[in-house]
């Protein structure tokens, strides 16, 4: 049985429809033209790139998309894998949130739930080490992709580009209370509130063990048994050769934890 959890028409998320045909049910996402963000920033024989007025739009369309599933929606959904994979393009370069396999339903109540880690390595935040997570996770790789944007472009707008690198470092603050919710990010990024100035640039600070009560018990947030760094989850990505999948890329270990994904 699979549970379909309807979205609104919103900006930044991509539609879906569902189908049948006799006893087939399908699932048919809207025609997306230009495919995924990952081709277009990545592969550099391309004879045509994204420029930066494009850059700053896709990047603000993911911002929007993630700001309507944490905020605006009967249950707050984090999607745990956002990347560049999981961005599709129209014909317009209208970005397109895709790919909600991975998601978790948060209640509106709920500040941390615990699950078992999933993602994608190189995207995954530093709390994953203990699978206590909040929708910070998606921040998280949000300024990774936001980064990953602003490699390889051309004509760029040094303040403008300066201003975006801030956004993403921001978003990639080992101690997760420490980064911006979705929807100051949007208020960053339409120019309406400044980023936040007292940053750790380092990524290297280990995480600190941070106490938290799950269903009424009281447990650390890291274990002291986890000596890793908070950059440990976000290390280079292993390039994929023609016959792996995503789960041959994923399962990759960390020392000091056995990794799980679902």
């Amino acid at each position: 049985m699979v549970q379909f959890v309807p979205v609104a028409d919103e900006e930044g998320l991509i539609q879906t429809k569902d189908s049948s045909k006799g006893d087939l049910w399908l699932l048919v996402y809207e025609y997306m033209s230009n495919g995924s963000l990952d081709k277009w920033i990545f592969q550099r024989h391309q004879e045509q790139t994204l420029g930066w007025q494009s850059r700053k739009k896709i990047i603000m369309d993911i911002a929007k998309g993630l700001t309507y599933l944490h905020g605006e929606c009967r249950q707050k959904i984090s999607h745990m894998d956002i990347k560049p994979q999981n961005i599709l393009l129209d014909k317009y370069f209208n970005a397109r949130i895709s790919d909600f396999g991975l998601s978790k339903l948060i209640d509106k109540d709920q500040c941390q739930v615990e699950t078992i880690i999933r993602g994608t390595l190189g995207y995954l935040a530093p709390e994953w080490l203990n699978s206590i997570i909040t929708e910070k996770v998606d921040v998280y790789c949000f300024g990774v992709v936001v980064l990953e944007m602003l490699c390889g472009c051309t004509n760029l707008d040094r303040a403008e580009v300066v201003e975006m690198m801030r956004v993403a470092v921001w978003c990639r603050q080992s101690d997760f209370s420490m980064r911006p919710s979705m929807s100051v990010v949007v208020k960053v990024l339409e120019g309406s509130v400044d980023v936040q100035s007292n940053l750790d640039y380092s990524f290297t600070t280990p995480v600190a063990p941070r106490a938290v009560t799950v269903a009424g018990h009281q447990k650390d947030h890291i274990g002291a048994t986890t000596p890793l760094f908070a950059s440990a989850l976000s290390r280079p990505r292993k390039k994929r050769g023609s016959d792996e999948t995503d789960e041959d890329c994923l399962d990759q270990k960390v020392p000091g934890m056995a990794m799980r994904f679902s």
